[in-house]
């Protein structure tokens, strides 16, 4: 028998198989080459060429044809005999407390991801007293959007604290807690005019019957509860205990810890008070922190008052932001005046 053609067919196939391999590892290495990051190597020129390498380096931010990179603006906590509150976001004492505009970035980091910016800047303000810590931050909104309905949300601003050295910006992380101090307008809107319920916000809407209901419609939510505690299980948000589901809100302020992206906790008992009012295009919001033993971020800011950091972020409810759709900032400086 011949078998001459088998060999034949084998070695053809081999040698076709080899090329294949190297058409693709030469494929693969070159698209390496072209999309790979260069390493560039500084070399100083003058100077002692015996000099330890990097001797004769620029600092960061002025290497030649760079543009120096700017520090983050310093937010710094004054001491005053007293302090604004919480009352009025317009108190003539914010006069004696020097004003840091901060540039803010359309969150870019994780999804949701808020594709472009509407507020530029936030301005912020800081100062206490022997009582307590108050911040007042203020951006322009031409017009406040205090509503939340389908596709309607309200505007939000918020402060972050690390609770431990290394506690990355986004929320946090693993084992790096953040605590974060959120005011909303609806709340807002809940403490100064009452709950914000469907009859209130569409006065129009009508309901035919409620067997648990003692009287005749319109029908809010919070009137169902009070009518009749059973109508509780038909609310499921507020059957489950859903802390968003306060009828009878007093303050407009949530305190929530973090570990990361998608890990808010809501704190139960928020420790202080907010507070904001829109006047003449802009917002002007006040969060108040008292001075209590055993505040966690209170015995952080005594311990090092002069390198504290925060952050801050702001939705814009116009715009329809909302969640991880927000504009925010990185870590900055906070000095705290003794």
């Amino acid at each position: 028998m011949n078998t001459q053609p088998n060999n034949d067919n084998r070695k053809l196939l081999l040698v076709l198989m080899t090329a294949m391999t190297l058409i693709v590892v030469t494929m693969v290495a070159s698209i390496f080459m072209v999309t790979r990051r260069p390493v560039v190597v500084v070399i100083p020129s003058g100077g002692d060429s015996n000099a330890p390498a990097g001797e004769n380096l620029p600092p960061p931010g002025e290497l030649a044809g760079s543009t120096p990179i700017e520090a983050p603006p310093e937010i710094t906590v004054v001491r005053l005999p007293q302090a604004p509150t919480s009352d009025d976001p317009l108190d003539a004492l914010w006069s004696q407390v020097a004003e840091v505009d901060i540039p803010l970035q359309a969150q870019q980091v994780a999804e949701p991801m808020l594709p472009h910016g509407t507020v530029a800047t936030i301005r912020v303000q800081a100062a206490r007293d022997s009582a307590r810590f108050v911040w007042r931050l203020s951006w322009e909104q031409a017009e406040p959007t205090v509503t939340s309905d389908f596709g309607q949300f309200s505007d939000a601003v918020a402060l972050q604290f690390p609770l431990v050295d290394g506690a990355p910006y986004t929320m946090g992380g693993p084992d790096l807690p953040v605590t974060i101090l959120y005011w909303k307008a609806i709340w807002q809107k809940d403490v100064d005019e009452g709950f914000q319920d469907t009859v209130v916000v569409k006065p129009n809407a009508h309901n035919d019957f409620y067997w648990f209901a003692s009287h005749t419609g319109p029908y809010g939510a919070d009137q169902l509860l009070r009518d009749n505690p059973s109508a509780r299980q038909w609310l499921i948000a507020a059957s489950a205990g859903n802390p968003m589901t306060n009828f009878e809100r007093k303050c407009p302020l949530e305190q929530i810890t973090a570990h990361g992206f998608g890990t808010s906790t809501h704190v139960p008992e928020a420790a202080g008070q907010a507070r904001g009012r829109w006047h003449e295009g802009r917002w002007y919001v006040v969060f108040e922190r008292p001075i209590t033993p055993g505040d966690k971020l209170l015995d952080r800011f005594q311990q090092n008052p002069q390198q504290q950091l925060i952050a801050l972020a702001v939705w814009d409810g116009q715009a329809q932001n909302r969640g991880g759709q927000k504009h925010i900032t990185n870590w900055l400086p906070m000095r705290i005046t003794p």
